[in-house]
């Protein structure tokens, strides 16, 4: 378990597949063991995605407190943790998302359904955090933030061409930007046609990716690679900055292969090829 030992704690009886994609996203960017901690009738279909992932079935239909002291003493084995992946938004589930939030002291990615689940202000303090929303995930969470720093914030993400975008020129929109970032210490990657990465402190955009990514999934494969950065050492903005350029580079593999048909799947069986490019 050298390369990083991970927790993916997600998976409903209505969404199994998504963190069986970012568990294999995971270990595509070399992690070396994943556990995957999921409602009983989620573990089955989990369990045929791969071979490689060690699945331990929670009691109920949905995670709940009652799954918190298994999911702990899991946590405790490994070097990262993401929360979220097909979790639902059920009541009992985001009770049980709060608590883990503050009582895990790992790196933590929370994506998907956890965004809208967990509280942001138990996070805020947290450097050692990536969080993947797209524009109205990121909304949710940021909920507590004024109408006209959302607003500003959404013009400045919505800018079309980010290849002349200056962001000292254009200071007054990236002031509702800092408003917003300085409200927590770990880092977003906001998910869209070219994905914001940031922290309180700097602000960088990625390009790679096409419009065939929109297929679901997507998102849950850059949640495992991130999950995957964070276990091997790296730091949140250094690992939100590298995940979204792998995710979106393997995408493009995959529809230079197979055309806009590609699935989150087909991206994940890239991931290697994009791994050992960099390594090259």
């Amino acid at each position: 378990g050298n390369n990083g030992k991970v927790l993916i704690v997600g998976g409903s009886k209505d969404y199994y597949g998504a963190p069986a994609i970012s568990a294999k996203a995971a270990i595509a960017t070399g992690v070396d063991l994943t556990y995957i901690y999921t409602p009983k009738n989620a573990a089955i279909p989990i369990k045929s995605f791969s071979e490689d992932f060690f699945v331990q079935e929670a009691k109920g239909d949905y995670l709940s407190h009652e799954d918190l002291d298994e999911i702990l003493e899991l946590a405790s084995k490994v070097d990262a943790v993401l929360l979220g992946p097909g979790s639902s938004q059920n009541e009992e589930t985001g009770k049980l998302f709060n608590v883990l939030a503050v009582k895990i002291d790992k790196p933590l990615v929370l994506d998907a359904d956890a965004l809208k689940l967990v509280d942001m202000s138990l996070v805020s303090k947290k450097e050692d955090l990536i969080i993947t929303p797209h524009l109205s995930e990121f909304k949710s969470f940021f909920k507590d933030a004024s109408k006209e720093d959302l607003d500003n914030f959404e013009r400045v993400v919505k800018l079309d061409d980010k290849d002349n975008l200056d962001f000292r020129k254009v200071n007054d929109k990236i002031d509702g930007v800092h408003a917003i970032t300085k409200a927590i210490n770990g880092s977003v990657i906001l998910k869209g046609k070219y994905d914001f990465i940031f922290n309180k402190n700097r602000l960088k955009i990625n390009r790679t990716g096409n419009p065939g990514m929109t297929v679901g999934g997507t998102g849950d494969a850059l949640a495992g690679i991130c999950l995957s950065l964070l276990s091997q050492g790296l730091n949140s903005f250094d690992a939100a900055l590298l995940a979204p350029y792998l995710n979106g580079k393997a995408g493009d593999l995959a529809y230079e292969a197979q055309g806009y048909g590609f699935g989150a799947q087909d991206l994940t069986q890239y991931l290697g090829a994009v791994m050992s490019g960099l390594i090259d």
